[in-house]
């Protein structure tokens, strides 16, 4: 078991999301996530935020506030822990981890989008209970 840290950035009435399209075993798979990724050894929570941020999206955030803590049964075990942050500086879609700029189709792609909270009901986030839980938090 592993544990994530994601960032919720809210742009305007949305929020800032990846939308992953990839083609697992001939199925095309399309879902949208929270941005953010695994710790590594010796790091906080809120480093991991920034350099996840950083990584998938080519910006630099502050972490405000811990939102949520998920333990995510319902796909890998892994503990997944949510940050409210604030956008510091760069440029959305610029970001140079090796899952954005790998040219390996096993990734498939990562899109940088944002999402009008009103809108977050009609798309597939994963996983669906945080879903449930961030229209909660942002009604």
């Amino acid at each position: 078991m592993h544990k994530s840290v994601r960032g919720i950035l809210r742009e305007k009435s949305g929020i800032v999301l990846i939308h992953r399209i990839k083609n697992v075993k001939g199925e095309i798979k399309d879902y949208f996530v929270i941005p953010g990724g695994k710790m590594e050894d010796g790091e906080t929570e809120e480093e991991t935020l920034i350099r996840e941020m950083y990584e998938e999206l080519g910006i630099k955030v502050k972490p405000l506030k811990r939102v949520l803590e998920y333990n995510n049964f319902e796909y890998d075990g892994s503990i997944q822990i949510y940050y409210e942050c604030e956008f510091v500086s760069g440029e959305i879609g610029t970001g140079e981890g090796e899952e954005i700029v790998s040219k390996d189709k096993d990734y498939g792609e990562f899109i940088p989008v944002i999402i009008d909270i009103k809108e977050i009901e009609k798309i597939n986030l994963v996983p669906y209970s945080i879903k449930q839980k961030i229209l909660e938090l942002y009604k």
